[in-house]
């Protein structure tokens, strides 16, 4: 009797997991389906984005697993996106150029007007004198260290 009790016991354990496996695993299968989607949508993603997530939330099967694989996937997705980089925050570490002094700017300027079809038969030559502009005289200020004195042309 013993034996036939077990073999009741087990036929009905059987129709259990049948009866799991053809009902209640597909809605659960599919209930997961709908949660790994939802998941995939509530962070905005490109669709492959979403696609890659997709396919590492189908390795998960339970739910707040799915939860917090989609969490760890979207920051991993946002992570290697390029973003926008504002283009003057390392300019102001460069050295500042050296200072020219007044000879070696009207040398630059003359070559300039010099190499220039428009002015090249014009300039052949600029007459500078030797000594430095004075900072006394007739021209005073800004006009007198630029141009020097009448007296000194």
């Amino acid at each position: 009797m013993a034996d036939f009790e077990l073999v009741h016991e087990l036929e009905q354990l059987r129709q259990k997991v049948r009866y799991y496996e053809e009902q209640v695993k597909p809605l659960a299968e599919r209930e997961l389906q709908r949660i790994r989607e939802e998941q995939a949508k509530a962070y905005k993603l490109t669709d492959s984005q979403r696609e890659i997530m997709l396919v590492r939330l189908a390795e998960v099967d339970q739910e707040e697993d799915i939860k917090n694989t989609a969490l760890q996937v979207a920051s991993e997705l946002r992570a290697n996106e390029k973003r926008y980089v504002e283009p003057s925050m390392g300019n102001g570490a460069k050295r500042k150029p050296t200072q020219k002094g007044g000879y070696e700017a009207g040398q630059k300027a003359f070559n300039r007007l010099a190499n220039n079809d428009r002015y090249a038969k014009k300039v052949t030559s600029i007459k500078v004198p030797n000594k430095p502009a004075p900072t006394q005289g007739k021209r005073n200020g800004l006009l007198g260290r630029v141009f020097g004195r009448k007296e000194d042309y």
